[in-house]
């Protein structure tokens, strides 16, 4: 748990990049496509889904413009 200002920012420093590559895909127009990949969703075939889609993304030819994160 953050209690503190200082901590706060710690974790901003530290997410930095991610939040400015995430920025930088949405300005570029790609997609962000998130699916959990949690114990839960896991046992629950997520996995199987990932890589569905993925496929189906190859196939359209969208992989530039969609990401599939889990």
């Amino acid at each position: 748990m953050i209690k503190t200002i200082a901590e706060l920012n710690a974790v901003k420093e530290a997410t930095a990049e991610v939040v400015k590559t995430r920025v930088d895909c949405v300005d570029a127009g790609i997609k962000d496509v998130l699916i959990c990949g949690g114990t839960g969703c896991d046992s629950s075939g997520s996995k199987k889904i990932v890589e569905c889609l993925k496929d189906e993304i190859a196939k359209a030819g969208l992989q530039d413009k969609v990401n599939v994160i889990t």
